[in-house]
């Protein structure tokens, strides 16, 4: 269970990511017309030198504005009861986004590596196969991304349609954790430093583990030059009671990211078009780090440490 809940961290920090304001950064996208309709891929490929959140392809295709965004694919029985007739049926719907029995090959240069889809009897990603439908991953285990590489990224759906990609890994974080207390208090702020190779964008994330702890939340994106971050102390009164009173372990991350990751989740997550990755033709759309399609490619490197939080 533990590696199934890192593995929703991952798709968690995107969606944190996207909520980022990028102060210096003006969108002028386009709205594409109906009758200008061309079906295209829409790929999220994100390489993590991080063994807790997996390398992963997700892969979408565009569709019309007109038209269903899914179809029917059937009933399953949920749930039976004791009699003939005590039964559930759940209605099943397959997204016409998902595009399924991709080719997907990740490639340092010099060695490739083809991910797949799991198959239904590998539980290992059930539920970040519930998240994402058309997701592929390295089922094999055999890619390991190396910091500072540069790694191309290329998609071939049934239909023919192809979309290649280029990213160079920034280098892996190290948390100095001995300049650490083990024990942190809310009503007191705390520093955070780690050492970089070179000078790479990083995000800050610090979570409660086992219930919600006021102030213990928190989140920052730190500048390619930065290597320390001190925490804000929020104004908590004493009006919440049970357990949030009680300590909590607390996981701190520090994420390095590429330049692409930046820009497609940070930079321009903000902006009033933002489309979602699901959501295909009629938003505005973009591509960062790939081409012959919309979407991004990028790769992110992450160390950290667990601490005691104390309200």
């Amino acid at each position: 269970m533990k590696k199934i809940r890192t593995l929703l961290s991952l798709l968690s920090l995107l969606l944190l990511a996207a909520s980022c304001i990028g102060p210096d950064f003006e969108a002028n996208w386009e709205d594409m017309p109906e009758s200008n309709f061309t079906e295209q891929l829409n790929v999220m490929a994100i390489i993590s030198l991080d063994r807790a959140n997996p390398s992963l392809v997700a892969v979408h295709k565009t569709l019309p504005l007109t038209g269903p965004e899914s179809v029917w694919a059937g009933r399953d029985t949920v749930w039976y009861g004791e009699g003939p007739d005590d039964y559930w049926n759940d209605e099943r719907y397959e997204s016409l986004y998902a595009v399924h029995g991709a080719t997907v090959i990740i490639s340092d240069g010099i060695n490739s590596f083809e991910f797949h889809e799991p198959s239904e009897a590998d539980t290992t990603w059930e539920k970040l196969k519930w998240a994402e439908e058309a997701l592929y991953v390295d089922t094999l285990g055999l890619f390991s991304p190396q910091p500072m590489t540069t790694y191309t990224l290329e998609v071939v759906a049934p239909e023919g349609h192809v979309i290649t990609g280029e990213v160079t890994t920034p280098p892996i974080p190290a948390i100095n954790g001995e300049g650490l207390p083990d024990t942190l208090e809310q009503r007191k702020p705390f520093t955070l430093s780690w050492t970089l190779d070179q000078d790479t964008r990083t995000a800050v994330w610090t979570q409660a583990l086992n219930y919600w702890l006021c102030g213990a939340d928190q989140y920052a994106i730190m500048p390619a030059n930065t290597r320390e971050w001190t925490s804000e102390v929020e104004n908590c009164s004493d009006w919440y009671l049970g357990e949030g009173n009680e300590p909590d372990s607390i996981l701190i991350e520090v994420r390095a990211m590429d330049e692409n990751y930046y820009d497609y989740f940070v930079r321009y997550g903000s902006e009033d078009d933002f489309s979602s990755f699901a959501l295909g033709q009629g938003s505005s759309t973009r591509s960062v780090g790939v081409e012959g399609g919309i979407g991004v490619f990028c790769a992110i490197a992450t160390d950290r440490i667990y601490r005691i939080f104390k309200p």
